[in-house]
C-alpha cells in the first residue's frame, strides 16, 4: 500500500511539474513575443523620428535661402548703411550660411551611422580653424561679458581631418562653453601638441557636469541638470553629433568636469608631421 501511495504521489507530482513547464513556457513565449512587439515599435519610432529629422532639416534650407536672399538685397541695395551696418550684414550672411551647412550635416548622421560617411580629409592648422570659428562667436560673448582667452604653444598643429566637420564641432563647444558660462566669467581655448598629438581644450567656469550626467552625455535627444545661464535654447543633439563627428575622423573627445567647479572637453587627433604634410587650410 505504501508503495503504491508512493507512486501515485510521485505521478501527481510528474504531472504537477509537467504543467508547470508547460505554463512555464506559455509565459515566456508571451513575454518573448511582447519584447519582440515592443522592439519592432521602437525599430519603427527610431525610423520615424529620423524620418522627422530629415524632413525638419530639409525644410529648414528653404527660409534660410530667404534669409540670404533678403541680406543680399539689402546690402547691394544700402548705399546709405554705415560700415557698422554692413559688417552685421555680413556676419548674418555667414552665420545663415553656416546654420545651411550645419543642416547638410545633420542630414548627413544617417550616413556617419551606418559608417558610410564620405570625409574631405586634409592637412588643416587646427590654431587657425579655432580663429575663424572664434571670430564669429565674439559677439555672442560679448553679449554675456565673457572672455575667450586663447592659449598656443609654439610649433605647428596640424591635423588630418574633414575641415567643415571640424568647424562644427568646434562651433558647438564654444557656443556650449559660452551658454552654459556665466556673465563675466571667462572661457579658454588651449591648443597643444604633445607626444604625436594635437589637442583642443575647451575650459569654461559654468556649473559644471555631475558625474551621473557625464555618462548620457554624449547620447541623443538627452536634457542634463545644468542649464544655459541666459534661457538660451539646448536641443541635447550637439554633443551627441560632435562625437560622432570626432569618431569618423579617428580623433577622441573626453571631458572633465565637477559641480561648481566648471567643464573642459578635450579634443584630440594625432598630429601631423611638418615634412610630411601636404597643403594647410
Amino acid at each position: 500500500e505504501a508503495m503504491a501511495l508512493a507512486l501515485e504521489t510521485a505521478t501527481e507530482n510528474e504531472k504537477l511539474i509537467q504543467e508547470q513547464n508547460t505554463i512555464l513556457e506559455q509565459k515566456v513565449t508571451e513575454r518573448t513575443e511582447k519584447i519582440t512587439r515592443q522592439n519592432k515599435e521602437l525599430i519603427n519610432l527610431n525610423k520615424e523620428k529620423d524620418t522627422l529629422i530629415g524632413v525638419v532639416a530639409h525644410d529648414l534650407r528653404s527660409p534660410l535661402n530667404q534669409i540670404k536672399g533678403f541680406i543680399q538685397l539689402i546690402t547691394l541695395s544700402g548705399s546709405n548703411l554705415s560700415k557698422d551696418q554692413k559688417e552685421f550684414l555680413n556676419q548674418m550672411h555667414h552665420s545663415a550660411d553656416r546654420l545651411t551647412q550645419m543642416i547638410s550635416r545633420i542630414l548627413d548622421i544617417n550616413a556617419i551611422e551606418s559608417k558610410k560617411i564620405h570625409l574631405k580629409m586634409e592637412t588643416v592648422d587646427l590654431t587657425k580653424v579655432v580663429e575663424y570659428v572664434m571670430k564669429y562667436y565674439h559677439p555672442s560673448a560679448k553679449e554675456k561679458n565673457i572672455a575667450v582667452l586663447m592659449e598656443s604653444d609654439e610649433g605647428t598643429h596640424l591635423v588630418e581631418v574633414d575641415r567643415n566637420y571640424l568647424i562644427q564641432i568646434l562651433e558647438n563647444l564654444f557656443s556650449n562653453a559660452i551658454k552654459f558660462s556665466n556673465r563675466g566669467s571667462q572661457v579658454y581655448l588651449r591648443v597643444i601638441t604633445n607626444q604625436k598629438q594635437t589637442k583642443i581644450e575647451v575650459e569654461d567656469q559654468g556649473p559644471g557636469i555631475s558625474q551621473e550626467d557625464q555618462k548620457k552625455l554624449f547620447e541623443r535627444y538627452r536634457q542634463l541638470t545644468a542649464k544655459p545661464t541666459a534661457g538660451e535654447e539646448s536641443s541635447g543633439l550637439g554633443l551627441s553629433i560632435v562625437k560622432k563627428y570626432i569618431e569618423a575622423m579617428h580623433g577622441k573627445i573626453t571631458v572633465h568636469s565637477a559641480v561648481g567647479k566648471g567643464t573642459k572637453f578635450v579634443v584630440s587627433f594625432d598630429a601631423v608631421e611638418v615634412e610630411q604634410s601636404g597643403p594647410v587650410s
